[in-house]
C-alpha cells in the first residue's frame, strides 16, 4: 500500500458496494457492516440514509466505517450505531501497523469532517476492544465527549459447561430448570411472521420501560433478510409465546438486541429460560461470546444481567453536540441554549 496514493471515499446508500462486502467478509465484520442491517434502518426508519467511508489503495478497498443519516430538510445527525449496536471498524488484516495507523486515520478523518460540518446537529460513535484506545485521541480531538457504557456478555469460548457450571448462578438455574418442568419450552426459528405473536409482549414492556419499541417493520425485516444470521430464540407453553429475543450473529459474536417476556408469570421464569436458549444456540452455532447488551437506563434489567452470572465488558461512546443542535436539545426539553 503506498501511503500518499489512498484516497477516501463516502458513498450513500442503502447497502455497500461490492468492494465494502470483500472487505467484511474478509475482516469477519460485525452486523453493523452488514448490508442487511443499514438496509433495514433506511427501510424503516424515517429520514435515515446509509453512509460508507472506504479507504482505497491501488483500487482494492482496505479500510471502511458505515455510519446512519438521519437527514432532516438541511439538518442532519450522524449514528455509527444503532440502538446500542457498536460500529464496525473494517482493516484490512495483511496493513502492517503503520499502514493500519494511517487507513485508520483516514476513515477517522472522513467521519469527523461529516460530524463538524455546518449542519450537523450531533454525532454518536460506539466502540468497543482495542479499537476503543485507537480513536480515542482523534474523537476527543474533534470535540467528542466520551462516556463509558456497560455492557453484560457471557464468554462460550470454554464451552457451555462451563458457563453453566461456573457463571450461571445457582438460582437462575433453579429457575430454567423449574420452567421446563412446568411445560415450558424454548425454540430458534427467523420467520418474522413470530413478531406478529411477539409485538403485545414487547410493547407492554416498552410501555412499563418508559421507551419507544423499535418498529415491527424492522425487526420483520431483519429476519427476512439476515440471511439465517438473524433469529429469534423464544419460550412457550402450551403453544403460547412467553417471550422472545432477536438475536444478530457476526464476527464471532451473538447479540441479544431485542427481547421482552410477558408480565403475571409467577410460577415460571421466561426471562431465565430465554437465556438459556440464547446460549445454548449462540454455542451451537460457533460463537465465542453471547453479547446482551446493556442497560438502557433500567436499573432493572441491570440486575437482572447482574444475577444471572454475566460478565461486564465497557463500551465507549463517543459524542459530539454542535452549537445549533445544543439548542435545539435545550428547545426541545424547554430550556435555554
Amino acid at each position: 500500500m503506498t501511503l500518499p496514493a489512498a484516497i477516501i471515499h463516502v458513498g450513500r446508500g442503502d447497502r455497500p458496494d461490492p468492494d465494502w462486502q470483500r472487505l467484511h467478509a474478509l475482516c469477519d465484520g460485525g452486523f453493523a457492516g452488514a448490508g442487511a442491517w443499514t438496509a433495514n434502518l433506511c427501510a424503516h426508519l424515517p429520514h435515515r440514509a446509509g453512509a460508507w467511508a472506504a479507504v482505497v489503495d491501488a483500487g482494492e478497498t482496505v479500510g471502511g466505517l458505515a455510519w446512519i443519516e438521519n437527514v432532516r430538510g438541511p439538518l442532519r445527525t450522524l449514528e455509527a450505531h444503532h440502538a446500542g449496536l457498536p460500529c464496525d471498524l473494517l482493516l484490512h488484516p495483511r496493513l502492517d501497523p503503520d499502514r493500519r495507523r494511517a487507513v485508520l486515520a483516514a476513515l477517522l478523518g472522513a467521519w469527523t469532517d461529516a460530524a463538524r460540518a455546518p449542519l450537523t446537529l450531533a454525532a454518536t460513535l460506539h466502540v468497543e476492544g482495542p479499537a476503543a484506545d485507537d480513536v480515542a485521541a482523534p474523537l476527543a480531538g474533534a470535540g467528542f465527549r466520551r462516556t463509558a457504557v456497560p455492557v453484560a456478555y457471557f464468554p462460550l469460548t470454554q464451552g457451555l459447561d462451563h458457563v453453566e457450571s461456573h457463571l450461571l448462578k445457582k438460582n437462575r438455574r433453579n429457575e430454567r430448570n423449574r420452567s421446563l418442568r412446568r411445560g415450558c419450552t424454548t425454540g430458534v426459528t427467523s420467520d418474522p411472521a413470530v413478531i406478529d405473536e411477539f409485538l403485545p409482549i414487547y410493547v407492554a414492556a416498552t410501555r412499563r420501560w418508559g421507551t419507544r419499541p423499535i418498529p415491527s417493520g424492522l425487526l420483520r425485516g431483519l429476519l427476512a433478510d439476515g440471511e439465517g444470521r438473524v433469529y429469534c430464540t423464544t419460550v412457550r407453553r402450551d403453544g403460547a409465546l412467553l417471550g422472545a429475543h432477536l438475536c444478530l450473529q457476526a464476527a464471532g459474536t451473538v447479540t441479544v438486541w431485542v427481547g421482552a417476556t410477558a408480565e403475571g408469570l409467577d410460577d415460571v421464569s421466561p426471562a431465565t429460560l430465554l437465556i438459556w436458549a440464547d446460549l445454548e444456540e449462540a454455542y451451537r452455532r460457533g460463537a465465542a461470546c453471547l453479547d446482551l447488551g446493556g442497560h438502557g437506563g433500567q436499573r432493572g434489567v441491570e440486575q437482572f444481567k447482574e444475577l444471572l452470572g454475566a460478565l461486564t465488558l465497557e463500551r465507549a461512546m463517543w459524542r459530539r453536540t454542535s452549537r445549533l443542535g445544543a439548542a435545539a436539545l435545550a428547545l426541545r426539553r424547554g430550556g435555554r441554549a
